[in-house]
């Protein structure tokens, strides 16, 4: 028989390759290093986190200090002071939604006792994501996706809630969602982001995510978000992959035709999903922090290929053997001293010629009004589902220029963000999609005026 080449996997209609130590095995092929995030054992993983914070830590000096960035991914035992603070804390929330909960239960915990394995994700790795995620995928991938307003509308409220206690008393494989239309189901799944106790993006990474934006160097926002993704616990990663990498796709129903399309790109996607996976809890956020999350995760969405990979640079860093020789012993005091020199050399290469570490490149943070958060007031908690709250969606795809920083055109950004196969036409179509919209109308539509 002839030898034939290793051919994809196609698993949901995705073709699903090898990373780069499974490409290592085939004979004759070259060295790649490129590895997802998904294929990483536990000690990989808080290497990676750690080395993460020694890269970005030069780019963040104005923002950020080694040990606050360390915080963010470290566990603070908890004192004798905090334990006795919490015993006088209000508990009438504590347990309201009994112990089968499925909405308004800390990620970690729920995957502990509701979750499946989930091969939606970008590498050939399956994710354990909650159950409630993956079903309500599961059943819009055999909708219609192009009905207008997905994700946008927030459907029957009523229906909403009768679905969301189904779940909760018995479980989300246990609901038949199919039955439900697909603005419904996509209303089901913010909802059940919104509740989360912690959010996806995580409040502890919620300054972090917002400081990526605020580079004037696109590049430099790109590398600073990729790190952001290494601190990013687990849990939260693998359903942010299997998430955005649906988002994605949903935003390929934008435009079908002339006449039919969602009208949601990735920036609409981003715009209405965001409020739901970044924010303060009940504290309020100024308009400027609000409109940079919406970049942030419109990146993460668009970009969410390269975001699953771990950044080249730290990969390498996975091949020291010694590292793993007395895995026991492997401390955070220990990778800052080894790694500390190292993980600080500038990776990132800026269209423009300028190191990323370049401070010149970021501006300062802006002052702003502060809005409150559409999800806690009353008065505007339709304000990003509105019809005027998502930009227009036509079938020229080149017509929308977003606002630029200083009104200059940023140049292209370099591999590895250049490329994104998954991206919709309408965000790879437009000049480039990473700049702060803010004008003054944007401003007025965030805070429900228009």
């Amino acid at each position: 028989m002839i030898p034939q080449e290793p051919k994809p996997k196609l698993l949901n209609g995705h073709s699903r390759g090898v990373s780069g130590g499974d490409l290592l095995k085939m004979e004759g092929a070259p060295p790649v290093t490129k590895k997802y995030f998904s294929e990483l054992t536990a000690l990989e993983y808080f290497i990676i986190r750690h080395v993460a914070v020694l890269s970005m830590e030069p780019l963040l000096e104005k923002y950020f200090n080694q040990e606050e960035l360390l915080d963010l991914i470290e566990s603070k035992r908890p004192t004798f002071w905090t334990k006795f603070g919490k015993a006088f804390q209000p508990k009438d929330k504590k347990g309201k939604s009994g112990k089968n909960a499925i909405f308004g239960v800390p990620l970690e915990l729920l995957l502990e006792r509701d979750c499946e394995e989930s091969t939606d994700g970008v590498g050939a790795t399956s994710l354990k994501i909650p159950s409630l995620v993956a079903e309500a995928i599961s059943a819009m991938k055999t909708m219609d996706m192009s009905v207008e307003g997905v994700f946008r509308k927030n459907g029957n409220i009523k229906r909403l809630n009768d679905v969301k206690e189904l779940i909760d008393n018995k479980g989300a494989v246990e609901v038949d969602l199919t039955k439900e239309n697909p603005v419904q189901v996509a209303a089901l799944l913010k909802k059940f982001l919104r509740e989360l106790p912690d959010p996806i993006l995580t409040h502890k990474l919620h300054k972090l995510w917002i400081t990526s934006q605020r580079f004037e160097d696109s590049e430099t926002r790109r590398r600073v978000l990729h790190l952001t993704c290494c601190l990013l616990p687990k849990a939260h990663r693998d359903t942010m992959e299997v998430l955005f990498t649906f988002m994605n796709w949903v935003s390929s129903f934008s435009h079908v035709d002339e006449e039919s399309g969602s009208k949601m790109d990735i920036h609409n996607l981003a715009t209405v999903i965001t409020p739901n996976i970044i924010h303060r809890g009940k504290e309020n956020m100024p308009v400027d922090d609000s409109f940079l999350a919406i970049e942030a995760v419109h990146s993460l969405i668009e970009c969410n290929e390269s975001m699953c990979e771990v950044p080249e640079d730290l990969a390498l860093i996975l091949n020291d053997s010694s590292l793993f020789s007395n895995s026991a012993d492997i401390t955070t005091k220990e990778i800052l001293k080894r790694y500390g020199d190292r993980a600080r050399a500038p990776t990132a290469n800026t269209a423009g010629g300028n190191s990323a570490g370049d401070n010149s490149t970021m501006s300062p943070p802006p002052s702003a009004p502060v809005v409150t958060r559409v999800d806690t007031d009353p008065h505007q908690e339709n304000a990003w589902q509105n019809e005027s709250s998502v930009r227009h969606v036509s079938g020229d795809n080149n017509n929308y220029h977003p606002n630029q920083r200083n009104n200059a055109m940023t140049p292209p950004p370099t591999l590895p963000y250049k490329n994104h196969p998954n991206g919709s036409t309408e965000s790879h179509g437009s000049s480039p999609s990473r700049q702060i919209r803010n004008g003054a109308y944007d401003k007025q539509r965030a805070m429900g005026i228009v």
